[in-house]
């Protein structure tokens, strides 16, 4: 029940807000410091076991500034490592080369490990943080981040730089969503270049011809999409007769006049469309 519940609620908070509930949750906590700071309530106490206090305890040792630099060095220190590897030597080559299962590519590259461990470092500055600042709050240890002045020790320090630049974060990205516009992209009709490989691959495709003109007929599937998605598509402009076909793949005049993500579907409405001009 709880679960289906966050899964909606994130939904509904990135599809109408344009944010990640990680971000709303942050800008709920500033609200809660800005209205509430003062207050030290401890409401993560249950049986009479403060795991507000507990929590809090291993993120102060945690964010504090010794460990929390020494955790980004040695994160960045295995991206220099993996990326010298990479570039000097064959070591990458004892992973297997690409799988493809249920329709699926598998590959492996040091590039995807790179950006995995970076995106580590920004977890542990945004969201991981976000939570622990959530922690704080719940459970009454917030007094550093309405009395900088009175910031005492590296952890503090820490959590109060990451607090400002957390928050720099989020106004950039709610200005952002504020003026975010997303609408359903246009297909039926739309104006594509099917020869264009780095977004379509031709599957199948026809020439008929007429007195002094041809036109051409394409079973095309979108490979940029994470799902398949085939058009058909067709010259609404008859094409001279007598162009080579170097001619014929510069000629833009092609258009999506259906789509959909069966692939049987596109393939009957081709083949039908073949068959009544032959």
């Amino acid at each position: 029940m709880a679960e289906e519940f966050y899964k909606t609620l994130k939904k509904y908070a990135e599809k109408k807000l344009g944010l990640p509930i990680i971000n709303i949750l942050f800008i709920f906590d500033v609200v809660l410091l800005q209205m509430f700071g003062k207050q030290k309530r401890n409401y993560l106490i249950w049986n009479h076991v403060d795991f507000g206090t507990a929590l809090s305890k291993i993120g102060m040792r945690f964010y504090s500034t010794n460990m929390f630099i020494g955790t980004i060095i040695i994160i960045l220190l295995v991206v220099f490592i993996i990326i010298f590897l990479f570039d000097k030597t064959d070591f990458f080559n004892i992973f297997p080369s690409n799988d493809y299962t249920n329709n699926i590519t598998v590959s492996y590259n040091p590039a995807s490990a790179v950006f995995r461990l970076l995106y580590v470092i920004w977890y542990l500055i945004h969201d991981i943080w976000i939570v622990f600042f959530t922690i704080l709050l719940l459970s009454g240890h917030n007094n550093i981040y309405y009395n900088p002045l009175r910031v005492t020790s590296n952890a503090q320090t820490t959590n109060y730089i990451l607090l400002i630049l957390n928050t720099l974060v989020v106004v950039v990205l709610l200005i952002r969503a504020l003026f975010l516009n997303r609408f359903k992209t246009r297909i039926l009709n739309k104006k594509i270049d099917p020869y264009d490989s780095s977004k379509f691959r031709i599957i199948n495709q026809g020439v008929y011809s007429l007195k002094d003109s041809e036109a051409n007929y394409f079973l095309v599937k979108d490979i940029i999409l994470d799902e398949p998605l085939f058009y058909f598509v067709k010259t609404k402009e008859k094409l001279p007769i007598g162009k080579n076909t170097n001619l014929i793949s510069e000629h833009k005049n092609y258009y999506i006049v259906n789509y959909s993500r069966n692939f049987n579907e596109i393939k009957y409405e081709f083949e039908a469309e073949m068959k009544d001009i032959i």
